[in-house]
């Protein structure tokens, strides 16, 4: 983000621009901003910054990061029987303990509940890897029958019913995956983890469904590239909010957002092939923030000079008043959701003066 006092005439030519990385929670910095604060609070000025790393990995990371360590201990206590020829102390006292919870490959995503029901539940899961569709939904009904909030067997069951849409050539099907994915993600026992894979899935099976719709400024020169509105000229979509309350939510508690008039909240999802034109945004009066919810190899945006990718569950923030550029060359599609709001030095009364566009 470049450090100009904003001005709500024609956009100013490309410099140097500065773009800006939040913390683990970014909207809660956002949340913390008023017309107090100075770009100086939140830029990372220099590319040689040190960032703390974010203890939270992704989802799929801690998966495989659990799967490894625990191959890892077994096979640490088979070397120990083979040069011994013996058990070892710890093995023996394995037998009698119980298994430890953080043993378990699939802890990330499962809940205290459904650790509970692991056996039953990876059983079921292995039937859908195996494409046994119909016995998988068996088993995951059979779960749900007597837990019927059970976080991995509404999620479970979403698969194989999407799988069944997908068969089938059936809309109706479809629908109903969707629905279940929504119902998963709101259990309010759903851990964090398990939520991401959901909402990442959810929002590609959305976008399959029609909910976004393409983008409207006639900036694509090529590929798939379509929007879901949630905010625009400072008025809130109420129709789409109802398909994403707990986002709308949360966007509400930030009025220099949800009440920019000269800005847009949008769920932005781009397919493999896309490349959007330079162009540059209408005025400076405002901050655009790119939040990172599905971010695979190849999407990248330029800015200025400089050139970056997203990462998920970060914030790229940048004066979209400058000319930038997007390109996605991978083979995944790119979820974000970009959000405006006023530019921190703009006085309150030119908010509230300032014409919609």
């Amino acid at each position: 983000m470049a450090k100009q006092k904003p001005k709500s005439s024609t956009p100013h030519k490309p410099g140097k621009v500065e773009f800006t990385q939040l913390g683990l929670n970014p909207f809660q910095e956002v949340l913390n901003l008023n017309d107090d604060t100075t770009p100086d609070d939140y830029v990372m000025h220099q590319e040689g910054d040190t960032l703390k790393k974010d203890p939270k990995q992704d989802a799929h990371d801690k998966l495989r990061e659990l799967d490894k360590n625990a191959i890892n201990r077994n096979n640490d206590l088979t070397q120990d029987k083979q040069d011994t020829g013996k058990e070892t102390e710890s093995d023996k006292g394995s037998k009698k303990d119980k298994p430890r919870q953080e043993d378990y490959g699939k802890i990330v995503i499962t809940s205290k509940g459904d650790y509970k029901l692991r056996k039953k539940l990876d059983a079921a899961d292995k039937l859908l890897e195996k494409g046994e569709v119909a016995k998988a939904m068996e088993k995951f009904d059979a779960i749900l029958r007597n837990k019927s909030r059970s976080p991995r067997a509404m999620w479970g069951k979403a698969l194989a019913t999407d799988k069944l849409a997908e068969q089938q050539k059936s809309n109706k099907l479809l629908e109903e995956a969707i629905s279940l994915m929504d119902e998963a993600l709101r259990l309010s026992k759903t851990p964090e983890a398990l939520q991401l894979i959901i909402a990442e899935k959810l929002a590609d099976r959305q976008a399959f469904r029609g909910a976004f719709v393409p983008e409207e400024e006639n900036l694509r020169e090529t590929g798939d590239w379509k929007q879901f509105t949630l905010y625009q000229r400072g008025r809130k979509n109420e129709e789409n909010c109802k398909k994403v309350p707990k986002t709308c939510s949360l966007l509400d508690r930030i009025p220099d957002a949800k009440g920019c008039t000269r800005g847009q909240i949008k769920f932005s999802v781009m397919h493999p092939g896309v490349h959007v034109w330079p162009h540059t945004g209408p005025t400076n009066c405002r901050i655009r923030a790119h939040l990172g919810l599905k971010v695979p190899e190849g999407p990248k945006i330029r800015v200025g000079n400089d050139i970056r990718t997203w990462k998920e569950g970060k914030f790229i923030i940048f004066d979209d008043s400058f000319e930038h550029e997007v390109w996605h060359e991978g083979t995944e599609l790119r979820l974000v959701l970009i959000v405006d709001f006023w530019h921190p030095e703009l006085p309150a009364h030119e908010k509230r003066t300032l014409s919609p566009i």
